[in-house]
């Protein structure tokens, strides 16, 4: 995701630096950056949302953005900041999503940047459009990970016995799954009794032994 919205964004607002943050147990999580050493993301990454370090916590707390045109206007509110990139101007954007803070969008800039009044107010409907797109990939995820427990646990523990045949379980899945295409396709060998999770378009049922050829 961090790379279709820098190659969107960051070209239209002249900024080189973009971090995506992701509330996570009281922590910023960074799921994504674009323009940043690796050394500077590692210490940021996991600070408690009641960090003094960057504005992030506080800007997301309050849901509220945050714009800092140069080193100095940084430095008189978060004194350690400025130092961690380099940058030289930064846009702090709230990401909500129906009154759920999910996260916060830094872009970054290498020379002082005003902000004026127009362009903040498109930065912060921007960032109300990155937050839903965020949402929805992490929805998409959280589904991805129930599909596949669910496909795990369903998975029989212990196969029957068959004299002469090899026995195998193996899931496969309907159009409608959120994981469609993920799953096994592939014809079972010649003398295999299989158990089919769904077949498109029919119900889930247990295929019957494969006569062995002689």
């Amino acid at each position: 995701m961090i790379d279709v919205v820098a190659d969107q964004i960051l070209p239209a607002f002249g900024a080189q630096g973009m971090v995506i943050s992701a509330a996570d147990s009281g922590r910023l999580k960074i799921t994504g950056q674009r323009g940043y050493d690796p050394r500077t993301i590692a210490r940021l990454d996991g600070l408690p949302l009641e960090t003094d370090v960057t504005p992030a916590g506080h800007v997301l707390r309050n849901a509220a953005p945050a714009f800092f045109a140069d080193p100095d206007e940084m430095a008189r509110a978060y004194p350690r900041a400025p130092a961690l990139s380099g940058k030289q101007a930064w846009a702090f954007l709230p990401l909500v999503v129906s009154d759920r803070r999910v996260g916060c969008c830094i872009l970054s800039y290498d020379r002082p940047h005003p902000f004026g009044a127009g362009e903040r107010a498109v930065l912060v409907s921007l960032g109300g459009l990155i937050a839903q797109a965020m949402d929805r990939a992490l929805l998409y995820d959280a589904k991805h990970d129930l599909a596949h427990g669910l496909q795990q646990a369903l998975l029989p523990t212990t196969l029957p016995r068959v004299p002469g045949l090899d026995v195998t379980a193996r899931s496969r899945h309907t159009p409608t799954s959120p994981v469609h295409g993920g799953g096994a396709q592939s014809k079972a060998p010649e003398g295999t009794a299989r158990g089919d999770g769904s077949r498109p378009g029919r119900e889930p049922r247990l295929c019957g032994p494969a006569a062995p050829r002689h």
